[in-house]
């Protein structure tokens, strides 16, 4: 009996697997961040960014640095491979990676300014921008 697939059917089930598996693959949330970020500034001057990190994290801030700046979560789920909360201590959004997203790292963080929509490795940097 031979159970060989034809060399395009092993190539396609090569190329499924590793795209879902993506996902999962440890990626740090800085990187996934800043790779998901988009930014544009309007005709008022006012900066809007839109982030999409992995497939279950998606959120934005609009007028970032104006007084009357907006967060909105669209989806965060923790048991997703990224999630976010916001910390008022330092004012920034905290990315992290959720339960789905495997990582050597025993803590791994982004912060995100919403005075002027920048992704940073750390909250006192997130915090200092005025």
């Amino acid at each position: 009996m031979n159970l060989s697939l034809p060399w395009y059917l092993g190539l396609l089930l090569l190329v499924s697997c590793s795209l879902w598996g993506h996902s999962a693959l440890a990626q740090s949330a800085f990187d996934a961040t800043v790779r998901g970020a988009s930014c544009k500034q309007g005709p008022t001057g006012a900066l809007n960014c839109n982030y999409k990190v992995g497939g279950d994290l998606e959120f934005s801030i609009t007028d970032a640095g104006a007084a009357d700046v907006g967060i909105s979560f669209l989806r965060s789920n923790i048991k997703g491979d990224y999630y976010a909360r916001f910390g008022p201590m330092h004012g920034c959004v905290i990315v992290a990676q959720g339960e789905a997203t495997t990582s050597s790292a025993p803590v791994d963080f982004a912060f995100v300014s919403p005075k002027n929509g920048k992704v940073y490795r750390t909250w006192p940097e997130c915090q200092a921008p005025r």
